[in-house]
This record gives C-alpha cells, sequence and structure tokens, in this order.
C-alpha cells in the first residue's frame, strides 16, 4: 500500500478579534466542493494551529468532526486554551468522520492577533 502527505491549509492569517470556524472550500476526492475539510481514505492526520499577535486572544481552538458536512460536533478532548500567542497541535490516527474543520470560540481580546493553521493528511492510496 503507498501512502500520500499532503498538507493543506485551514486559515491563513484569519483575523481572531471573532469567533469563527475555518471555511475554506476544498475539493473532496469526489469532485465535490466541501466547506469542512475532507478525510476520504485518510488514515490520519495533524492539525498544527499558530496564533501570533500581541492582544491576548482569550478563548478555546478546537476540532469539530462531521459526516455529513452539515452538523459539526466538538471533538472530545480537542480544546485548547489560548490566552496569549502560541502553538499547538493535533493528531488523529483514527479519523472515523468524514470531514473536520477548527473552529475558534473567542472570549474576549485578540483584535488584532491573527491565526494560520494547516492540516497534514496521511492517505492510502491502495496498491503495493
Amino acid at each position: 500500500m503507498a501512502f500520500l502527505n499532503d498538507v493543506h491549509a485551514l486559515a491563513t492569517a484569519t483575523n481572531m478579534g471573532a469567533s469563527f470556524t475555518t471555511t475554506k472550500t476544498y475539493t473532496g476526492l469526489d469532485g465535490n466542493p466541501t466547506p469542512g475539510f475532507c478525510l476520504d481514505r485518510c488514515i490520519g492526520y495533524a492539525i498544527q494551529a499558530v496564533w501570533t499577535g500581541a492582544s491576548a486572544p482569550v478563548g478555546t481552538l478546537r476540532l469539530q468532526g462531521s459526516n455529513d458536512n452539515v452538523t459539526f460536533t466538538n471533538l472530545t478532548g480537542s480544546d485548547q486554551a489560548v490566552s496569549a500567542a502560541g502553538d499547538f497541535i493535533w493528531k488523529d490516527s483514527t479519523p472515523y468522520y468524514k470531514f473536520v474543520r477548527l473552529a475558534w470560540v473567542r472570549t474576549s481580546g485578540g483584535g488584532s492577533d491573527t491565526l494560520s493553521a494547516t492540516i497534514r493528511v496521511v492517505t492510502a492510496t491502495g496498491g503495493a
């Protein structure tokens, strides 16, 4: 079996002054656009988030999963408290849901801070 290791942007310098979810539209393996990152044939992924700035964002970063790309559910144990500039990485080697996205839930601050995030996906491609 062969494997592909691809890195994709989920968020690029996104302002943290308000709550948001990553909404970049992706083209899934089925060729259809999807607002959540499609995990078809994915056997694992890692999401890295980096937030920078001096206005001290306070809130929570979390991952959300979905099977239908309409209803997203918070992934248990994925909450990461944010109170200053920093970074964090999540990994999942058993993603049994079809779509994933990153959510920022702002409590205060963060008006000039930005968040960038990438997802690295390991995909089985078949073959020997």
